[in-house]
């Protein structure tokens, strides 16, 4: 199915083509070889860590469950939680606004909101870079 398009009244400037055949084509960059296709899920993790630590797989889910809930409790109590050479879990609090519909053009206010962010410490991004 071709989509044609007005053309376009920009002095100086080509029309739209009609054919969305011969349109160029939005190109994404591939990732590196070395990165996965897929990001590492919790199975995943719960595995190597039982493999580089030696414990069992079902203590080393206990152990990334208690870590991910106190975590959250921490943050659902207002605290900063500072992991030396990972980072700083916080949450970030977005006080309200106006904005506007983009699609009619109509002025709502977007309520105030908070949400969990992650700052990563300078041997974490260190250890990125390789």
């Amino acid at each position: 199915m071709a989509l044609s398009f007005a053309p376009n009244r920009i002095k100086g400037h080509q029309s739209v083509p009609a054919n969305v055949d011969s349109a160029p084509k939005f190109r994404y960059k591939a990732a590196p070889a070395h990165q996965p296709e897929r990001p590492m899920n919790r199975k995943q993790l719960i595995q190597t860590m039982a493999a580089r630590s030696g414990l069992s797989q079902s203590q080393c889910q206990a152990s990334l469950t208690q870590l991910l809930a106190t975590i959250a409790q921490a943050l659902h109590e207002g605290e900063k939680v500072y992991l030396p050479k990972l980072g700083v879990f916080e949450v970030r609090h977005h006080l309200p606004k106006s904005g506007r519909n983009p699609i009619t053009g109509e002025t709502i206010e977007i309520p105030f909101r908070s949400s969990a962010a992650f700052r990563p410490s300078d041997a974490l991004k260190a250890a990125i870079k390789g």
